[in-house]
């Protein structure tokens, strides 16, 4: 995405990272969920009188590892009855998930984490099987489908819309001021006179920095930057900064570590992206949040009204 940094979509948080990428759920779900578990499976659980199992509870805990946050073994049996919830108000809605729409969004996870041999490292340190991933996808998609058929009225009002732009307008929608700058960086300040005056005679500022500067980290590329915010700068080198014209020398700039001498090929002011571009994708995004906090308050107040009884294991 060009311009300003933008806020993440809720509904694409599966394609975004591997962890909210994956919200693990029963084996089988909507129609095709079974009224017994296979044989030998312990139940934990009854919800409406169908049952919640281990493997389900640990297909919770398989992403709670790739999320890091290590849910214990209560914790996740709760989760995966709310999940049952889900699947039961799915079944009785009459919704399905697309197989293939399960495809692409494993897909989209396995480009997101940089290959499959990266997401099977991803899983391995996990402890989550191929398996669990595909299930995580497959209920991350399905309860999309139960949001949005019994939540997909709600939405934010104008006024939240605003507000939240005014919120975040600094951080979210405004690119700050930023210079493409070179650098030298050396020890004495005599050597960084000499070097500004062979610059200004013509000398390539690449070469000079490959031979002379004693920044391991630009040295190779011939002293470049990069595109640096102006903030970024320490106070000294944004002072020397400001006054510089375009391919404009200057220097040496006493700084961190040393003598600085610089060059500056392109400045950018400060950007700052308008309500009206974002109005409509601000607003799909607020929407979607306040449906998914929807669905979530549906939940909690689905297993206050549902039969749940605890089995033994």
């Amino acid at each position: 995405m060009s311009g300003p940094r933008r806020f993440c979509h809720i509904h694409l948080v599966l394609g975004v990272s591997l962890l909210a990428a994956l919200v693990a759920g029963v084996a089988c779900l909507g129609a095709c969920r079974e009224a017994e578990p296979e044989a030998g499976a312990v139940v934990l659980a009854r919800v409406n009188g169908e049952p919640v199992t281990q493997a389900q509870v640990d297909d919770v805990r398989a992403e709670s590892r790739l999320a890091g946050d290590g849910k214990d073994a209560a914790a996740a049996l709760d989760e995966a009855i709310g999940r049952a919830l889900v699947g039961q108000e799915a079944g009785r809605l009459g919704l399905a998930v697309d197989q293939a729409a399960v495809d692409e969004r494993v897909a989209a996870v396995t480009e997101r984490a940089g290959g499959e041999e990266a997401l099977a490292r991803a899983l391995e340190d996990a402890g989550m099987s191929a398996d669990q991933l595909r299930r995580g996808a497959e209920y991350g998609l399905l309860r999309g489908l139960v949001r949005d058929e019994r939540f997909g009225d709600v939405a934010a009002s104008d006024a939240k819309v605003r507000a939240f732009y005014r919120r975040h307008r600094d951080d979210l929608f405004t690119e700050p001021a930023a210079v493409d700058l070179s650098s030298i960086l050396v020890r004495t300040e005599r050597l960084g006179e000499k070097l500004a005056a062979d610059l200004r005679a013509g000398r390539r500022f690449a070469d000079l920095a490959r031979t002379y500067s004693r920044d391991p980290v630009t040295r190779d590329a011939g002293g470049r930057l990069g595109w640096t915010t102006l903030a970024s700068l320490p106070a000294p080198l944004r002072r020397a900064v400001d006054t510089m014209q375009k391919g404009e020398v200057a220097g040496p700039v006493q700084g961190p570590g040393g003598w600085f001498v610089l060059k500056l090929h392109e400045r950018r002011a400060v950007v700052v992206t308008p309500f009206a571009e974002v109005r409509d994708e601000l607003r799909a995004e607020l929407d979607l949040r306040a449906r998914v906090r929807a669905l979530d308050a549906w939940i909690v107040a689905e297993r206050k009204r549902a039969d749940v009884v605890l089995t033994a294991p």
